[in-house]
């Protein structure tokens, strides 16, 4: 079930609120949320405008040039026809993340990159979710990391705990990362979507293999 009624959304999260929408390079001008919604079973929210300016053309042709960079990169494993067997690099995978709902995501701003790595999936969104006085924000443009366990091949969810229980994972206002002790964490790059693709991609490289 999807959820768009800011008082319904309250019931089910307890006391959750939609939040802000900023644009990365804008930060003091806030846009009209205009599509936030929050997801039952994935425990998701969607803080989302239709009146972006254009920012989701840029989405998706940094989406692309990073996919490009992660094929000719020797620090992921892809498929191709003379490389069918896994090895023990990150394995990315072309079709997570390539759409959204278009029901909650009308523009296709949720879209991101996916990798599997050492049973953890680990997400490079273009989106930075946060928490202000429990109200879900979100900064569009502004480069985010996820890592979460799959169990069986499954993923778990960001915002789930190891019951299934709604556990936001989101950091607070003026945090740089959090993390739970189920091995879950948002990290905040320092890059946004105008950024170069091999610092954002070796960025992404080194969250998910551990490196500082």
């Amino acid at each position: 079930m999807i959820i768009f009624s800011e008082s319904a959304l309250k019931n089910f999260t307890g006391g959750y609120g939609f939040g802000d929408l900023y644009l990365w390079n804008k930060p003091t001008e806030r846009l009209v949320p205009n599509y936030s919604s929050y997801d039952c079973k994935t425990k998701n929210f969607h803080i989302i405008s239709n009146d972006v300016l254009g920012i989701e053309k840029k989405i998706e042709e940094l989406r692309i040039e990073l996919m490009k960079e992660i094929k000719e990169s020797n620090l992921f494993w892809t498929k191709n026809r003379s490389n069918t067997y896994e090895d023990e690099r990150p394995k990315y995978n072309p079709f997570y993340g390539n759409k959204s709902s278009k029901n909650i995501d009308p523009l296709q701003l949720e879209k991101y990159i996916g990798v599997t790595y050492e049973n953890h999936f680990h997400m490079l969104c273009f989106e930075r979710m946060y928490i202000d006085e429990k109200k879900i924000c979100n900064v569009l443009g502004a480069i985010q990391y996820y890592k979460y366990l799959m169990v069986e091949g499954k993923d778990t969810g960001i915002n789930k705990d190891s019951d299934g229980n709604l556990d936001i994972c989101y950091p607070l206002k003026g945090e740089t990362m959090r993390k739970k002790q189920d091995g879950r964490e948002i990290t905040n790059s320092e890059y946004n979507i105008y950024s170069d693709v091999k610092a954002i991609l070796d960025e992404f490289y080194k969250f998910i293999v551990n490196q500082d």
